[in-house]
């Protein structure tokens, strides 16, 4: 224990908040944090037993573990979620040219037209963006680069290696 008052580890870190303060958020009103509203305790799961389903996608494998409802049948579970994840690799997937965003990113410029899902999942994107300030970006394209996922980058000649600066000119 320490008399001294609490230090925050970085300069990012939001100032203490002192309780019994009067308007202890009236100087953090840009910060944001999604904290869903509970009205009551959740009901009780519908069974004690829990499945758990797995399989393959992406190039990773992915895995759901859920309490089905009685009478439940735990095949069509995984059948409903291998095929909303097929969905997602046809509409998303930057790694199959047959996929919908691949097609879109690779034609020309211009007005094009896209399936409702597409755009749906588009326009909930850029709300998400607008809303959040931009704290969410749709588009992760740095972040994606910055992973080594992005496209293939191409590089100009001249620039294909470092070059060292001269001491005095030739």
């Amino acid at each position: 224990m320490t008399d001294k008052p609490f230090q925050p580890a970085s300069r990012a870190a939001p100032s203490p908040v002192s309780i019994g303060d009067a308007a202890p958020l009236a100087d953090r009103s840009g910060d944001r944090v999604l904290i869903p509203p509970v009205a009551q305790a959740p009901e009780r799961p519908p069974s004690d037993i829990v499945w758990s389903l797995g399989g393959q996608t992406m190039g990773t494998t992915w895995n759901a573990r859920l309490i089905a409802p009685p009478g439940a049948d735990k095949a069509a579970f995984q059948s409903a979620i291998e095929a909303e994840l097929a969905e997602i690799v046809r509409l998303f997937s930057p790694w199959e040219r047959g996929s919908e965003i691949s097609r879109f990113n690779a034609a020309p410029q211009g007005v094009w037209a896209v399936s409702q899902a597409f755009w749906d999942f588009l326009d909930a994107a850029m709300d998400l963006g607008d809303e959040t300030n931009g704290a969410v970006d749709p588009t992760l394209g740095a972040l994606v680069d910055l992973w080594g996922f992005g496209p293939p980058v191409l590089v100009r000649p001249c620039c294909r290696r470092p070059r060292t600066r001269r001491s005095s000119p030739p």
